[in-house]
């Protein structure tokens, strides 16, 4: 009975852990996507130095770019932390 419930109770961390992987992996791929269109720094850059933008605007603009590369690095992590948890899973 205790072997039992020890299966049912990985079997249910598992299926939780997948669940979890298909999520960050979407929020990943979703932050990458996003970024690489928003990857506009040099040319927040330059519409600062020909004043069509002031410096508010640009680092306003910038801090809303490196909280989604943060963002990223965040979600990356946790998924490399999930694999590992899953790869050392005991059977």
């Amino acid at each position: 009975e205790e072997l039992a419930s020890r299966r049912f109770e990985l079997a249910s961390q598992l299926r939780c852990a997948f669940h979890r992987h298909a999520a960050l992996k979407h929020n990943v791929e979703s932050l990458r996507e996003a970024l690489s269109k928003f990857n506009s720094l040099s040319l927040l850059e330059t519409a600062l130095e020909a004043g069509e933008i002031s410096l508010e605007q640009y680092l306003q603009q910038a801090e809303f770019y490196y909280d989604m590369e943060a963002q990223l690095w965040e979600a990356l992590h946790e998924l490399e932390t999930l694999h590992i948890s899953l790869y050392s899973a005991e059977l």
